[in-house]
């Protein structure tokens, strides 16, 4: 060991393996680009919301011809609509865990918990019977039918 240490001082500062030179960044001069004028029409206003958590939030108050009015809803036939709930509805009656879980809004625990309900209590009368299941809020229930509806209404209007 006394002869490394003393090799190391022999040998010093030459001994060690160079840097590797940088890399230089080049910063090329930006292109000027005409800049349209915008017109009142075009100009909006942007109010940036904080809800009590998470992040902020930023609105417009002049919409945009891609945004839907607050008051927008979505027209569908009535069959249709009935023929996505009784889907949805054989599909809570009938479906495994796994098929469950592919649902929107139902991960394993609802998956769980919808298959031990109807072991127990039997099948659901309709899609909101879901309700009755411990630990699935009226507010999730009516997520959960309208997320499931308009993907079931999609698939079925592929099929007709």
């Amino acid at each position: 060991m006394e002869a490394k240490a003393a090799q190391n001082k022999e040998n010093g500062p030459a001994s060690r393996v160079p840097a590797k030179p940088r890399k230089k960044a080049v910063v090329l001069p930006l292109q000027k680009v005409q800049t349209l004028e915008r017109t009142q029409e075009e100009d909006t206003v942007t109010i940036i919301q904080q809800k009590r958590r998470g992040r902020k939030r930023k609105t417009s108050i002049s919409g945009c011809e891609n945004e839907a009015p607050m008051e927008w809803e979505m027209a569908v036939r009535p069959d249709l609509l009935a023929r996505a709930k009784e889907n949805i509805l054989a599909l809570l009656n009938t479906g495994s865990e796994k098929e469950l879980e592919a649902l929107h809004r139902i991960g394993k625990k609802k998956a769980r918990l919808i298959v031990a309900w109807r072991d127990l209590h039997g099948s659901f009368q309709k899609i909101e019977d879901i309700e009755k299941i411990g630990g699935v809020s009226a507010k999730q229930t009516a997520t959960f039918i309208k997320a499931n509806i308009v993907s079931s209404l999609g698939s079925l209007q592929l099929l007709n």
